[in-house]
């Protein structure tokens, strides 16, 4: 909020802006590509970009006052599989290896991507997930994954810093 003050204290407005920033923007656009060079293995590729703006945020943190420009608005991700699970088939499996790089942004949002994979995909990471999917009976999929990657820090007056961050998910999903 910016605004002006008198003498006497009196405080006034001149400025209210949004509390929720649209910090992915009004449009944009996915190319994605996917190549089976051989028998079981595909290559598969995401570009993604938005027409959101730069903005930079203030904040007091232990160590004074910091700035954190947010200036990138595109996301890459490249995946390298191993065959496919299939549902219908027990024994069934896949391998898989992907390497992304998403831009940061203030609301928490992986870009115009939209999935998080259940917490593993954070705004402004970068890193790796290797992981597999097996079926152990019909209709029964196991998958876990390992991440590891720089990821940016979201608490308050540390912004514009980054750490590293060790992901392990693991999940059964019943489909019915």
């Amino acid at each position: 909020m910016k605004g002006t003050a008198n003498a006497s204290g009196t405080y006034t407005v001149t400025e209210t802006p949004s509390e929720y920033r649209n910090t992915a923007g009004s449009l944009g656009f996915v190319l994605s590509a996917m190549w089976n060079p051989m028998k079981n293995i595909f290559l598969i590729g995401d570009y993604a970009r938005t027409n959101g703006q730069d903005y930079t945020v203030g904040e007091w943190g232990a160590n004074g006052y910091t700035e954190t420009k947010y200036d990138k608005h595109d996301c890459t991700a490249l995946r390298l599989n191993y065959r496919w699970s299939n549902i219908n088939d027990p024994g069934s499996f896949q391998l898989y290896a992907r390497w992304y790089n998403y831009a940061r942004n203030i609301n928490n949002l992986v870009g115009i991507f939209g999935d998080k994979e259940w917490g593993a995909l954070q705004p402004g990471s970068k890193g790796w997930i290797l992981g597999f999917k097996y079926v152990p009976a019909k209709n029964i999929e196991w998958e876990t994954f390992y991440e590891m990657a720089t990821a940016q820090n979201t608490l308050y007056g540390h912004k514009n810093e980054t750490y590293h961050r060790n992901f392990v998910r693991t999940m059964v999903d019943y489909h019915f």
